[in-house]
This record gives structure tokens, sequence and C-alpha cells, in this order.
């Protein structure tokens, strides 16, 4: 490509990590990869990875596991980047063709996280990033603050790979967003289930809040079944970081969020299961700029709906409220087309039934 518009652009050989490496130390695996690189009329260089912008790009491909790749098109962050944007997941065989100083050491290169363009693009930045390999156990949360571009939204999960690869389990992560002081935070908290397991967490980034649009275009808030679950298929990947787990196999999963036309922030309870007989506390922020009263309610699995108390001094709604049902429990809300939206999900288990 370079050749055909006559430009001086010389290859750079060296190892491009994927997210499920785990080496550590100075150890280099050895070049895996070439990619060009350019020296722009300021004197600053820029690099030109075409394998890696592609889907068949053997590292890429766990970052559209399980998505329709026709509706997924080249990363064109692999086109001019930044050498300190490369280095995130590019390391050369010689130091001198980072074009950083100081460069990046090797044991360095390895504590970074696994980091997409969807990273730069949105401008998201860890708060509290500690290393790109945790160690969770038993029941322990990791949490991640994000610090993201106005108007943006994240969803995370866990992937559960086997030896080969393959992923054989995904555990959907708690995410929440607010503006908080003129910036936008995003609260992002994953467990792991299995004993002596390796995970990768995956955090996945999109630029606008309320219905998110997916490749066919943006669904229209009047319906709520034109709204896309969370999930990995409606944001692209925006970084990784290795998790292990290790201990008892005892991790609550969390509630389950639902996009909508408005912005809440689920205070309590965070966790998907709910026990059968005890009163439940409920607490959700509603983060409205007007703050505009809002109707919320609690409906059981037989379609009772119980009304939340608005609470104006914080804009919130609460409600106490005895869980005498088994099966699926959701906090709705009213919209302005007259129809109710899902917030929330919880879920009552019947328990098993006791071997005679």
């Amino acid at each position: 490509m370079v050749e055909a518009i006559d430009v001086d652009s010389p290859l750079v050989s060296g190892y491009v990590r994927g997210p499920l490496d785990q080496y550590e130390g100075n150890f280099f695996p050895g070049a895996n990869q070439s990619w060009n690189v350019l020296r722009l009329e300021s004197g600053e260089y820029r690099f030109i990875d075409c394998g890696a912008a592609s889907l068949a790009f053997f590292k890429s491909n766990l970052d559209f596991n399980g998505t329709d790749r026709s509706q997924v098109r080249i990363d064109d962050f692999y086109f001019l980047t930044r050498p300190d944007h490369l280095v995130f997941t590019h390391y050369p065989t010689h130091l001198a063709h980072q074009f950083l100083q100081p460069p990046v050491a090797l044991a360095t290169f390895w504590q970074l996280p696994y980091i997409r363009g969807g990273y730069f693009r949105q401008n998201v930045k860890i708060q509290n990033f500690i290393s790109s390999r945790v160690t969770l156990r038993n029941d322990d949360v990791f949490m991640l603050i994000l610090k993201l571009a106005p108007d943006s939204m994240a969803y995370a999960e866990v992937e559960i790979p086997d030896k080969q690869g393959r992923v054989v389990d995904r555990i959907p992560g708690f995410t929440q967003c607010l503006n908080h002081k003129h910036r936008r935070l995003c609260k992002v908290m994953v467990r792991m289930r299995g004993e002596n397991l390796n995970g990768i967490l995956k955090v996945y980034r999109h630029s606008s809040v309320g219905p998110i649009g997916t490749a066919n275009g943006s669904p229209s808030p009047q319906s709520a079944a034109a709204l896309p679950p969370l999930s990995r298929h409606t944001f692209p990947l925006a970084f990784a970081i290795n998790l292990y787990h290790e201990g008892t196999d005892t991790a609550r999963p969390f509630a389950r969020l639902h996009l909508a036309p408005h912005e809440f922030y689920l205070k309590e309870p965070i966790v998907y299961e709910l026990p059968f007989g005890p009163p439940e506390d409920f607490h959700v922020l509603a983060l409205n700029p007007d703050r505009r009263h809002m109707k919320l309610q609690l409906v059981s699995p037989s379609q009772v709906r119980t009304k939340f108390i608005y609470q104006p001094l914080d804009q919130s709604y609460i409600l106490t409220q005895p869980i005498r049902e088994y099966g699926e429990w959701q906090v709705v809300y009213h919209t302005e087309s007259e129809s109710w939206l899902p917030i929330v999900s919880y879920y009552c288990r019947r328990p098993a039934p006791v071997a005679e």
C-alpha cells in the first residue's frame, strides 16, 4: 500500500500480543508479526499494521468472538497509529523501533492491559489500574473505575476460555455510569465462578447513552423490543485484563441491567438472585439532568406491580418489598410513549427438592 503512493515506510518486526497472553519479566517469545513505520514531516512517527486491523488476524479473532463478522468493519485504529498507543500491543524486536523516549521495558509491556482502538477513540482512562493480571479468591469482587468521554457507556464480562482458547463460558459484569463533577465515570464490578480458573475481563464501550445503535441503526426509544440487550455485540471492545480465580465457587451473579432511553443508577440490591421470604430494600437513582419525577414500579413474576416512593432530595426511588414469589422480578419505569421499560431484572430461585 505504501509502495503504491511512493512513500518510504520500512518494516518493523516484533511480537503482537493478544488477550490470552500471560508472559512476564524480560521473556520475549519471538517475532510473530511485521508492521510499517512512517516518519511525518513534523518529525513524528506513525505506524501502519494492516494485519492487526484485519478480522483475519489471529490475535484479533477473540475480539469479535461470536459476532457476525460481516457486520464488523476493518479497525482503522491501526492506520497511522501513534507510538504511545501501539506500544500497548506491539513490542518490536529492536527497542529503538518503539520511537519512544524513554522506551517501554519488556517487563512493563507485559503488565499493560490489552488495549484496542476503542480505548483511545472514546478517551477511556482506567483510574485505578494496578496490573494486567489479577487474582481473585472465593467471592472477591474485582472493581475498575473508568473515566469515559461525555455521553458514553460501557459493558463488561469475563470470558472463560479452554486450553485451546475457545470461549466456554461468559460471566456478565456489573457496569454503571454517572456524571460526577463534570466527569463521566464508570464503575465495573466482576466476580468469577469456578476453582483454579483463568478468565479474561473484556470491557466494551460506546459513544452514546440511552438506546444504543447496532449495525442496523439506532433503535426507537418507543419500543422495548427495539432496545438491544447489553452484551459484547452492543459495543466494540476497548480493553482486556487477565483474571485468575482460586478458592470456593460461591460467587453470586450481579443483577441484570437493561438499556433504556433514560439513565438510572442502581444502589441496591446489586445481586441477581433474591432470597425468598424476607423484605428486600430497593434503591434506584434517576440520573435526569432536568430532575423530572418518574414513575417506577417493581413487577413480580405474577405481574403484581408495586410503586416506588420518590425521594426528591437526591432524586432517588425506594421500596421495601417481601419476596414471596419464585421467578423473575423486574424494576420498570414509565416512558413518554406511555409504555413501561425494564431497568433491572432479578430472580428468586425455587429451592431444589430434598432427596429422600
